[in-house]
């Protein structure tokens, strides 16, 4: 059992050393391919996971057409996919593009310019199934929604050893993607799945931000 005990411990080891960082896509023309066809390929490196984060979806539609791929639980969309027509995949750009703000807060309300505010209070419910949903109050500035301390403490975790760390406080932050008059990305992925070709696409992903990555598709 011991012995067991090690090589499973061993293997955990070597699974959690695993990095998730130097993802790599790349795609060559049919004009330099046996075949006349272009070929792509992509390798996404992210950390692993149970449950994964990607799902594989293959869709069939009455009219013969397909559309096969990586999905993520939750939202409606192909990430990666194949359809009869396109090829099309990413990998994650590490891109400033967001902003923490440390935030003056008074009771319900946060200084702006010398000025108080009311902060915006939503609720949002997260259902769980088989269980309660679970209620979260989501306070937020002009900036974005304050962080919980949990997510400061994390944060801070994964800066350890960096020259900045962020003292205790409240703070805020800002992401386009969180921004709904702002964020495309959503909405351009949900609808690329249906190009019918590689103009189209890249008209399409001009629209695009909020999301950071790099494209390539045939």
């Amino acid at each position: 059992t011991n012995y067991v005990d090690e090589i499973v411990s061993e293997m955990i080891e070597e699974i959690e050393s695993v990095k998730f960082d130097g993802s790599n896509a790349w795609v060559i023309s049919g004009e330099h391919t046996e075949t006349g066809m272009p070929i792509i390929s992509n390798d996404p490196h992210l950390g692993n996971s149970l449950p994964s984060i990607w799902y594989y979806s293959h869709i069939e539609y009455p009219d013969g057409t397909f559309i096969s791929g990586a999905t993520v639980p939750g939202l409606p969309f192909f990430a990666i996919f194949t359809t009869e027509k396109i090829a099309f995949t990413i990998t994650a750009i590490a891109a400033d593009s967001s902003d923490v703000y440390k935030e003056k807060i008074k009771k319900n309300k946060y200084e702006y310019e010398g000025k108080l505010y009311p902060l915006n209070v939503r609720k949002e419910i997260i259902k769980v199934k088989n269980s309660n949903s679970i209620v979260l109050k989501v306070k937020s500035t002009r900036h974005g929604p304050l962080l919980n301390p949990k997510s400061i403490e994390a944060l801070n975790n994964v800066a350890k050893g960096a020259p900045i760390k962020m003292p205790k406080g409240d703070y805020s932050y800002k992401w386009g993607g969180i921004i709904p008059q702002d964020n495309q990305a959503f909405k351009t992925l949900s609808i690329i799945n249906d190009v019918k070709s590689a103009k189209e696409l890249l008209n399409i992903i001009k629209q695009s931000n909020g999301v950071n990555t790099n494209i390539v598709f045939c």
